[in-house]
Protein backbone atom coordinates (compact mmCIF):
# COMPACT_ATOMS: atom_id res chain seq x y z
CA UNK A 1 0.00 0.00 0.00
CA UNK A 2 1.28 3.27 -0.90
CA UNK A 3 2.49 5.62 1.63
CA UNK A 4 0.01 8.85 2.07
CA UNK A 5 2.82 10.88 2.46
CA UNK A 6 4.11 9.71 -0.82
CA UNK A 7 4.49 12.76 -3.55
CA UNK A 8 2.08 12.52 -6.10
CA UNK A 9 2.48 13.04 -9.70
CA UNK A 10 0.49 14.94 -11.83
CA UNK A 11 0.00 14.89 -15.96
CA UNK A 12 1.17 18.72 -17.28
CA UNK A 13 -0.73 19.13 -19.70
CA UNK A 14 0.27 22.54 -20.69
CA UNK A 15 3.63 22.87 -23.41
CA UNK A 16 4.64 26.41 -22.93
CA UNK A 17 7.49 25.69 -25.55
CA UNK A 18 5.20 25.16 -28.41
CA UNK A 19 5.70 28.95 -29.46
CA UNK A 20 9.19 28.30 -29.89
CA UNK A 21 8.18 25.60 -32.49
CA UNK A 22 9.33 26.97 -36.25
CA UNK A 23 6.29 28.43 -37.95
CA UNK A 24 5.85 25.14 -40.34
CA UNK A 25 5.57 22.38 -37.54
CA UNK A 26 3.54 24.65 -35.35
CA UNK A 27 0.69 24.65 -38.52
CA UNK A 28 0.99 21.15 -39.22
CA UNK A 29 0.31 20.86 -35.91
CA UNK A 30 -2.70 22.48 -36.55
CA UNK A 31 -3.70 20.93 -39.36
CA UNK A 32 -3.76 17.67 -37.77
CA UNK A 33 -6.84 18.48 -35.32
CA UNK A 34 -9.45 19.39 -38.67
CA UNK A 35 -11.81 17.26 -38.76
CA UNK A 36 -14.40 16.72 -41.97
CA UNK A 37 -17.62 18.12 -41.19
CA UNK A 38 -21.12 17.59 -43.20
CA UNK A 39 -22.47 20.75 -44.30
CA UNK A 40 -26.08 21.22 -45.90
CA UNK A 41 -25.47 23.60 -49.49
CA UNK A 42 -28.21 24.36 -51.58
CA UNK A 43 -28.04 26.23 -55.21
CA UNK A 44 -28.87 29.73 -55.55
CA UNK A 45 -30.74 29.03 -58.95
CA UNK A 46 -33.39 27.21 -56.95
CA UNK A 47 -35.40 30.06 -57.30
CA UNK A 48 -35.50 33.89 -59.19
CA UNK A 49 -36.32 35.06 -55.39
CA UNK A 50 -34.07 35.75 -52.95
CA UNK A 51 -32.86 32.85 -51.01
CA UNK A 52 -33.45 34.89 -47.71
CA UNK A 53 -36.84 35.80 -48.39
CA UNK A 54 -40.27 34.10 -47.01
CA UNK A 55 -41.08 32.03 -49.51
CA UNK A 56 -44.00 28.85 -49.24
CA UNK A 57 -40.64 26.14 -50.49
CA UNK A 58 -40.75 24.07 -47.01
CA UNK A 59 -36.94 22.90 -47.73
CA UNK A 60 -35.94 26.62 -48.35
CA UNK A 61 -34.81 27.46 -44.64
CA UNK A 62 -32.01 25.43 -43.71
CA UNK A 63 -32.22 22.73 -40.82
CA UNK A 64 -28.57 22.80 -40.01
CA UNK A 65 -26.20 25.31 -38.83
CA UNK A 66 -22.39 23.98 -39.14
CA UNK A 67 -19.91 24.88 -36.77
CA UNK A 68 -16.65 26.74 -36.76
CA UNK A 69 -13.40 24.61 -36.23
CA UNK A 70 -11.61 25.40 -33.11
CA UNK A 71 -9.02 27.17 -35.24
CA UNK A 72 -10.78 29.91 -35.20
CA UNK A 73 -11.32 30.96 -31.69
CA UNK A 74 -7.32 29.81 -30.31
CA UNK A 75 -5.40 33.01 -31.26
CA UNK A 76 -4.32 35.28 -34.31
CA UNK A 77 -2.12 32.39 -36.02
CA UNK A 78 -4.69 29.53 -35.63
CA UNK A 79 -7.66 32.21 -37.44
CA UNK A 80 -5.29 33.33 -39.93
CA UNK A 81 -4.79 29.56 -41.12
CA UNK A 82 -8.52 28.74 -40.36
CA UNK A 83 -9.13 31.81 -43.14
CA UNK A 84 -6.84 30.08 -45.83
CA UNK A 85 -8.13 26.45 -44.91
CA UNK A 86 -11.82 27.21 -45.29
CA UNK A 87 -12.86 29.57 -47.70
CA UNK A 88 -15.97 31.34 -48.19
CA UNK A 89 -18.63 29.79 -51.08
CA UNK A 90 -19.27 31.40 -54.12
CA UNK A 91 -20.11 34.79 -54.47
CA UNK A 92 -23.72 36.14 -54.12
CA UNK A 93 -25.91 36.43 -55.99
CA UNK A 94 -24.33 34.66 -59.02
CA UNK A 95 -22.73 31.91 -56.85
CA UNK A 96 -23.94 28.22 -57.62
CA UNK A 97 -23.48 26.63 -54.13
CA UNK A 98 -25.06 28.66 -51.12
CA UNK A 99 -24.98 28.40 -47.81
CA UNK A 100 -27.86 30.26 -45.99
CA UNK A 101 -26.13 31.00 -42.95
CA UNK A 102 -24.34 34.60 -42.69
CA UNK A 103 -20.66 34.85 -42.95
CA UNK A 104 -18.27 33.18 -41.43
CA UNK A 105 -20.37 30.28 -40.92
CA UNK A 106 -20.29 29.81 -44.94
CA UNK A 107 -16.96 29.12 -45.08
CA UNK A 108 -16.55 25.78 -45.99
CA UNK A 109 -13.38 23.36 -47.55
CA UNK A 110 -13.43 21.61 -50.44
CA UNK A 111 -11.06 18.45 -49.57
CA UNK A 112 -12.54 18.85 -45.76
CA UNK A 113 -16.20 19.03 -46.03
CA UNK A 114 -18.80 16.63 -47.13
CA UNK A 115 -21.37 18.60 -49.24
CA UNK A 116 -25.11 17.78 -48.95
CA UNK A 117 -28.24 19.21 -51.21
CA UNK A 118 -30.93 18.12 -48.99
CA UNK A 119 -33.68 19.99 -51.23
CA UNK A 120 -34.07 17.54 -53.91
CA UNK A 121 -34.32 19.27 -57.59
CA UNK A 122 -37.55 18.33 -58.20
CA UNK A 123 -38.67 19.63 -54.66
CA UNK A 124 -41.15 21.90 -55.67
CA UNK A 125 -44.42 23.97 -54.94
CA UNK A 126 -47.28 23.33 -57.25
CA UNK A 127 -47.81 27.16 -57.69
CA UNK A 128 -44.25 28.12 -58.35
CA UNK A 129 -44.34 28.46 -62.39
CA UNK A 130 -41.00 30.99 -62.97
CA UNK A 131 -38.97 28.88 -65.36
CA UNK A 132 -35.91 29.73 -63.62
CA UNK A 133 -37.06 27.54 -60.97
CA UNK A 134 -35.35 24.66 -61.12
CA UNK A 135 -37.28 21.06 -62.18
CA UNK A 136 -35.77 17.35 -62.71
CA UNK A 137 -36.32 13.70 -62.54
CA UNK A 138 -40.24 13.32 -62.53
CA UNK A 139 -41.09 16.87 -61.62
CA UNK A 140 -39.76 17.86 -64.61
CA UNK A 141 -41.22 15.29 -66.47
CA UNK A 142 -44.46 15.61 -65.56
CA UNK A 143 -45.52 19.00 -67.20
CA UNK A 144 -43.60 18.88 -69.80
CA UNK A 145 -39.58 20.42 -68.87
CA UNK A 146 -36.34 18.12 -70.13
CA UNK A 147 -35.12 16.20 -67.43
CA UNK A 148 -31.78 17.30 -65.73
CA UNK A 149 -29.16 15.56 -63.41
CA UNK A 150 -27.90 17.69 -60.34
CA UNK A 151 -24.57 16.82 -61.22
CA UNK A 152 -24.87 18.57 -64.69
CA UNK A 153 -26.53 21.39 -62.91
CA UNK A 154 -23.68 21.75 -60.47
CA UNK A 155 -20.47 21.49 -63.30
CA UNK A 156 -22.56 23.66 -65.14
CA UNK A 157 -22.83 26.74 -63.72
CA UNK A 158 -20.77 29.64 -65.07
CA UNK A 159 -19.78 31.35 -61.81
CA UNK A 160 -16.03 31.01 -61.52
CA UNK A 161 -16.43 28.13 -58.67
CA UNK A 162 -14.25 25.02 -59.42
CA UNK A 163 -15.90 21.81 -58.87
CA UNK A 164 -13.08 19.67 -59.42
CA UNK A 165 -11.76 20.46 -56.40
CA UNK A 166 -14.46 18.84 -54.36
CA UNK A 167 -13.85 15.41 -52.87
CA UNK A 168 -16.93 14.60 -51.04
CA UNK A 169 -20.56 15.24 -51.98
CA UNK A 170 -24.13 13.91 -51.35
CA UNK A 171 -27.25 14.16 -53.16
CA UNK A 172 -30.77 13.03 -52.52
CA UNK A 173 -31.74 9.59 -53.63
CA UNK A 174 -34.57 11.23 -55.39
CA UNK A 175 -32.32 12.82 -57.47
CA UNK A 176 -30.14 9.93 -58.82
CA UNK A 177 -32.85 9.17 -61.55
CA UNK A 178 -29.52 8.51 -63.77
CA UNK A 179 -29.35 4.30 -64.13
CA UNK A 180 -26.92 3.80 -67.27
CA UNK A 181 -23.64 4.24 -65.76
CA UNK A 182 -22.38 5.42 -69.32
CA UNK A 183 -24.52 8.97 -68.23
CA UNK A 184 -23.50 9.23 -64.47
CA UNK A 185 -19.86 8.33 -66.36
CA UNK A 186 -20.39 11.24 -68.47
CA UNK A 187 -21.40 13.62 -65.50
CA UNK A 188 -18.38 12.83 -63.45
CA UNK A 189 -15.94 14.16 -65.92
CA UNK A 190 -15.90 17.43 -64.30
CA UNK A 191 -15.74 16.31 -60.63
CA UNK A 192 -11.91 15.03 -60.82
CA UNK A 193 -11.26 15.25 -57.38
CA UNK A 194 -14.59 13.25 -56.14
CA UNK A 195 -13.48 10.39 -53.88
CA UNK A 196 -17.23 9.87 -52.42
CA UNK A 197 -20.70 10.72 -53.95
CA UNK A 198 -23.29 9.19 -51.71
CA UNK A 199 -27.24 8.59 -52.35
CA UNK A 200 -28.59 9.93 -49.24
CA UNK A 201 -31.87 9.31 -47.45
CA UNK A 202 -33.30 11.94 -44.46
CA UNK A 203 -33.91 9.52 -41.30
CA UNK A 204 -37.07 10.34 -40.06
CA UNK A 205 -36.67 11.00 -36.17
CA UNK A 206 -34.37 13.87 -34.51
CA UNK A 207 -33.82 12.53 -31.10
CA UNK A 208 -36.36 9.93 -31.26
CA UNK A 209 -38.84 12.96 -32.62
CA UNK A 210 -40.69 12.55 -35.59
CA UNK A 211 -39.01 14.80 -38.19
CA UNK A 212 -41.55 16.77 -40.00
CA UNK A 213 -40.97 18.39 -43.25
CA UNK A 214 -43.09 21.55 -42.80
CA UNK A 215 -41.93 22.11 -39.00
CA UNK A 216 -37.97 22.40 -39.74
CA UNK A 217 -36.02 23.84 -37.01
CA UNK A 218 -32.67 25.46 -37.38
CA UNK A 219 -29.39 25.04 -35.87
CA UNK A 220 -29.11 21.09 -36.15
CA UNK A 221 -26.00 18.53 -36.79
CA UNK A 222 -26.07 16.16 -39.48
CA UNK A 223 -24.27 13.67 -40.34
CA UNK A 224 -23.70 11.11 -42.57
CA UNK A 225 -24.29 7.06 -41.14
CA UNK A 226 -24.78 3.44 -42.60
CA UNK A 227 -27.83 2.09 -42.16
CA UNK A 228 -28.95 -1.60 -42.72
CA UNK A 229 -32.16 -2.34 -44.27
CA UNK A 230 -32.84 -4.64 -41.08
CA UNK A 231 -32.68 -1.21 -39.19
CA UNK A 232 -35.72 0.59 -41.51
CA UNK A 233 -38.99 0.32 -40.55
CA UNK A 234 -40.58 2.06 -43.30
CA UNK A 235 -41.39 -0.75 -45.87
CA UNK A 236 -41.60 2.04 -48.81
CA UNK A 237 -37.77 3.27 -47.30
CA UNK A 238 -36.80 -0.26 -47.11
CA UNK A 239 -37.88 -0.97 -50.85
CA UNK A 240 -35.79 2.28 -52.25
CA UNK A 241 -32.67 1.69 -50.06
CA UNK A 242 -32.69 -1.83 -51.18
CA UNK A 243 -32.89 -0.73 -55.06
CA UNK A 244 -30.30 2.06 -54.31
CA UNK A 245 -27.86 -0.36 -52.83
CA UNK A 246 -27.74 -2.36 -56.10
CA UNK A 247 -28.03 0.62 -58.05
CA UNK A 248 -24.38 1.49 -56.53
CA UNK A 249 -22.68 -1.71 -56.69
CA UNK A 250 -23.31 -1.88 -60.11
CA UNK A 251 -22.38 1.60 -60.61
CA UNK A 252 -19.03 1.17 -58.96
CA UNK A 253 -18.58 -1.72 -61.14
CA UNK A 254 -18.01 0.36 -64.16
CA UNK A 255 -16.68 3.48 -62.69
CA UNK A 256 -14.05 1.32 -61.57
CA UNK A 257 -13.84 -0.15 -65.52
CA UNK A 258 -13.40 3.30 -66.43
CA UNK A 259 -11.10 4.46 -64.35
CA UNK A 260 -12.84 6.92 -62.02
CA UNK A 261 -12.08 6.56 -59.08
CA UNK A 262 -15.23 7.72 -57.25
CA UNK A 263 -17.14 5.61 -55.07
CA UNK A 264 -20.74 5.57 -55.56
CA UNK A 265 -22.49 4.96 -51.29
CA UNK A 266 -25.55 5.35 -49.52
CA UNK A 267 -26.13 6.88 -46.68
CA UNK A 268 -28.98 7.76 -44.17
CA UNK A 269 -28.64 11.55 -43.28
CA UNK A 270 -28.40 12.02 -39.00
CA UNK A 271 -30.24 14.90 -37.91
CA UNK A 272 -28.80 15.84 -33.65
CA UNK A 273 -29.28 18.84 -31.91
Amino acid sequence: MASSNQPTHTLNKTFPLFPRLPIEIRLSIWHLTLTPRVIELQLSSLTSNDLYATSDLLYKTPLTRPRLHPLFHINRETRSEAFAIYRPLSPQPNGVFMSSHEHPFDLTSHSLDTYVFLLPLYYLQQQQSDPAVMFSANAALAIGLTREFVLDRLASANDGLDVSKIESMGIMWSDMHIKDPSTLIKALQPFKSLRQLFICFVEQTVEGELFKKGNRIGGLMMSLVHREGSQIRSRFLFRILDEYEELAKRMNVALAEAGISTELGIRMVRLET
